[in-house]
């Protein structure tokens, strides 16, 4: 992932104005590097419900409450795995413009369809034909 704050700390330097010290630190982040940050969670979270359905498919998880929990698990694990690979080089709010708790929840009703769509087929494909 990139870093935003540092391209943040050249701005600081540049425009640095001892009575602008209010500013948060998410406005100061450089607009690219959080947008493709962003994209790479977009992408790896979408991976990650295919993976997930086609997984639940194949190992024939029926119901909507098995397959939710299925869902949320794996959803999760990913969440928190992205969230200590970002927290071995430094904060949450340094790379994206969200809290670590929200990142843990974004975009899972985004990925629910991918989730199911795979779901259907893997169980479809192994366990009905």
């Amino acid at each position: 992932m990139m870093d935003p704050s540092m391209m943040q700390a050249q701005m600081a330097a540049s425009t640095s104005n001892p009575e602008s010290n209010d500013l948060s630190s998410r406005s100061q982040l450089f607009s690219p590097a959080v947008a493709h940050n962003a994209q790479i969670v977009e992408h790896v979270r979408g991976l990650m419900s295919i993976f997930a359905g086609a997984a639940a498919g194949v190992l024939g998880v029926t119901g909507i409450i098995q397959g939710a929990c299925v869902f949320i698990i794996f959803h999760t694990l990913t969440s928190l795995g992205l969230l200590t690979k970002i927290k071995l080089t430094g904060k949450v709010s340094n790379y994206l413009p969200t809290k670590w708790y929200a990142f843990l929840v974004a975009d899972a009703a985004n990925h629910l369809l991918s989730f199911l769509l795979f779901w259907t087929m893997g169980y479809t494909l192994i366990h009905i034909y």
